[in-house]
């Protein structure tokens, strides 16, 4: 499980790399992923936070995903 889920995380940062840097300076990147999640098909719910939208479209579950954030975030 966790060798899918690095697989599904590298990919989506793999993605984002991919996107057109912001034309307008100071633009969010949470505006960015969610527009980038949006063109994937991807929309949010209405009550549904980025970071639930950006774990549904991934696959997996908020725990999952925040789980394996701070796991990167302390091995950077």
């Amino acid at each position: 499980m966790h060798s899918r889920l690095k697989f599904r995380i590298d990919r989506v940062e793999k993605a984002i790399a991919r996107v057109l840097k912001p034309t307008v300076p100071g633009e969010s990147p949470a505006l960015l992923l969610a527009s980038w999640l949006a063109a994937w098909g991807v929309e949010r719910g209405p009550k549904e936070s980025l970071a639930e939208t950006t774990a549904r479209a991934m696959g997996i579950g908020v725990r999952e995903l925040r789980a394996e954030l701070w796991r990167r975030a302390g091995n950077s």
